[in-house]
């Protein structure tokens, strides 16, 4: 990387707003149990193809309330390939994993 790309990368990275303790800790779930599948950052390619990107679930959903709906349906029932997913505490992490998504909504 040239020292100019550094530079513009570096900023960037300094440009995004801190995660709130809500979002830090659905990102942190997110890393750990859905990254094998989903991108869970801002990139939209996921490591499974048929898995959307939490950044294109971020923008199909838009609103909180119906993300959270989905997140908790997913939770319980699993999703096509999808297994239902065992969350230490459903409703803590499932606010948790919203608000992270919602940090990714915005370009």
């Amino acid at each position: 990387m040239t020292g100019w790309a550094a530079l513009v990368a570096a900023a960037a990275v300094a440009a995004q707003a801190p995660l709130s303790p809500d979002a830090d800790h659905g990102r942190a779930i997110a890393e750990r149990s859905c990254a094998m599948c989903h991108a869970v950052g801002q990139e939209m390619r996921s490591p499974n193809a048929a898995a959307p990107s939490f950044r294109a679930l971020a923008l199909r959903y838009g609103a909180a309330l119906s993300l959270e709906r989905a997140l908790r349906r997913v939770a319980r029932e699993g999703h096509f390939e999808m297994a239902p997913q065992a969350l230490s505490d459903v409703d803590v992490d499932v606010d948790a994993l919203a608000a992270y998504l919602a940090t990714l909504g915005s370009p």
